[in-house]
């Protein structure tokens, strides 16, 4: 009854982590998606209100293109009839005033007013004068012009100038005018027909023309900015102020298009992002429901044989021969997914199954070892062992079966790789360290540097080399702290007698950085990666050969 209660606990237990990570999946990934799911969505309304606004002031910028370039005209044509020595309606000035009209395409004429009269223009005399209404605002034209009076007026002076309005702008200064078309400027073609443009006195806020309505609050919102665009309530707005004349252009369009923009995008998004919510929920449940705990894995992947061997030649950086292989596990599971190492070796350790590992590797081993060592007697092999194992003292007996097993095998054909972190208890790895030795196997310290800090005690330890950590072996020829580490590893192996050998050197920069310094060994995709034993064994025979 003991045992069933302890199994009912333990069953408990892996259902109720498996729910917890199932609900955590879910929840988290729920969260991702809304948050991914907001993101595009402000992305998208970004993206919308953009081109709106692009289409929006490439027509104000129009707008103010084409009433700057009519207020030069203006400006420059009464400049010429102010330099003119002769009287304001002779003869002379009335050729110049054809000439002006026909050499400015903006203008429907110029003229002289004088008491509020047309005098005469580019169409002749005017007898006692065409009266004119009075000024209805002014501006500064700049230049020669000064200050400019503006009016609207019903004109009939030739076929140009119809019953339409137009603006004569006159410079109060000598009463020289210029006659424009006050829709000119705004006579910008654009496919909505609810736009609405104009341009507005920056300093008084009356309006010069416009098409469309028009907010006072606008030129309150430019303020002393030369471009302002914004979303109103209703409107897209963007305004332009001159640089040159003391006034700003203006256009707008309804919001309601781009609004319903934004809702279809939103729509579009929200109703992805709630599918992929319940198709993540689906999922997590029937995975949930489904999923086996990784040391369950580990298990059936060794009744399934799923474990395999991979060897990394050893190399001497003088000789450049190969002298030595490293054996690492690898798993394939039959989905065809590999494993990484990392992640299925704490797994191993924290379940109890790191034995049962270790002997496989010591299986996979006697099976291609077998013959080896009678064409290479001098060749050696290293097995790691994790730092767990090399508390017990039963790994020494284990160790020593395992050689007993390998056909033509004895001790000094085996490195027993131990990480720092079987440095851990000291007193322990002392005595077994020993017990190997004494057996006749070599011990090295794996990725040394990287673990317990266990520098103090290397000099008790019965071990014959230190492996050098990739990490540290990255480092070399940079600014790095861990590239000063490197020299003071080897000049202390140096010191204590131990032999070295580097792991993870990529390139003969590193090696002959690591030979220089008299680093006897090295392991790494310069020389060779890990392969199968069919494929390391053939190398190995095509270099002795």
């Amino acid at each position: 009854m003991r045992s069933l209660a302890r199994y009912g606990h333990l069953f408990s237990q892996r259902f109720n982590s498996r729910i917890r990570a199932a609900v955590t999946t879910a929840v988290v990934g729920t969260v991702a998606i809304a948050l991914l799911s907001s993101i595009a969505f402000g992305y998208a309304r970004a993206q919308i209100l953009h081109e709106e606004f692009g289409k929006l002031n490439a027509i104000a910028a129009e707008v103010l293109h084409r009433s700057e370039r009519s207020s030069d005209q203006v400006r420059d044509a009464i400049g010429e009839l102010q330099r003119q020595d002769a009287p304001p309606c002779s003869p002379q000035n009335l050729a110049l005033m054809e000439q002006l009209d026909l050499k400015y395409g903006q203008l429907h004429g110029v003229g002289y007013v004088a008491d509020n009269r047309l005098m005469c223009s580019s169409y002749g005399r005017h007898g006692g004068g065409i009266l004119l209404p009075t000024p209805t605002y002014q501006h500064t034209l700049g230049g020669p012009g000064g200050l400019a009076l503006l009016r609207k007026v019903n004109l009939s002076l030739s076929g140009e100038i119809g019953s339409e309005p137009v603006v004569v702008v006159t410079s109060a200064a000598n009463g020289y005018s210029a006659i424009v078309s006050p829709t000119l400027p705004i006579d910008v073609y654009t496919k909505d027909p609810n736009v609405s443009l104009g341009t507005v006195l920056y300093g008084t806020s009356e309006v010069r023309m416009s098409r469309g309505t028009y907010n006072p609050a606008w030129r309150t919102r430019l303020g002393d900015q030369s471009h302002v665009e914004y979303l109103e309530h209703d409107r897209i707005v963007s305004l332009w102020r001159s640089s040159r004349y003391d006034y700003f252009a203006f256009a707008a369009i309804p919001a309601d298009e781009a609004t319903a923009r934004i809702h279809q995008a939103g729509a579009l998004i929200f109703s992805c992002a709630a599918f992929a919510m319940a198709l993540l929920t689906f999922l997590t449940v029937l995975l949930g429901r489904k999923q086996v705990p990784l040391s369950e894995c580990i298990r059936e992947g060794l009744r399934r044989s799923e474990f395999y061997l991979v060897y990394q030649p050893v190399v001497d950086l003088k000789t450049g021969r190969w002298v030595g292989a490293e054996a690492l596990l690898r798993w394939r599971r039959a989905t065809g997914e590999h494993v990484r190492p990392d992640a299925f070796i704490p797994v191993a350790e924290e379940s109890n199954l790191i034995g049962k590992l270790t002997d496989h590797v010591f299986e996979l081993a006697i099976k291609d070892l077998a013959g080896f060592f009678k064409r290479y007697p001098d060749f050696h092999i290293a097995i790691n062992v994790s730092s767990s194992e090399m508390q017990s003292a039963e790994i020494v007996s284990r160790l020593n079966g395992f050689v007993a097993r390998a056909p033509g095998a004895n001790q000094r054909n085996f490195v027993i790789e131990a990480t720092e972190r079987s440095l851990i208890e000291p007193e322990t790895a002392r005595g077994i360290f020993q017990k190997l030795r004494e057996s006749g196997l070599a011990v090295a310290i794996d990725d040394f540097g990287t673990g317990f800090s266990s520098l103090c005690y290397l000099q008790s330890l019965s071990v014959d080399y230190l492996k050098i950590d990739k990490s540290f072996v990255d480092a070399i020829d940079t600014a790095s702290v861990k590239n000063f580490v490197v020299e003071h590893i080897i000049g202390m192996a140096k010191d204590l007698q131990l032999r070295l050998i580097a792991e993870g050197v990529e390139n003969e920069e590193q090696a002959g950085f690591l030979r220089d310094r008299g680093v006897e060994y090295a392991q790494g995709w310069h020389f060779a990666k890990a392969m199968p034993f069919d494929e390391f064994l053939a190398s190995l025979n095509r270099q002795t050969a």
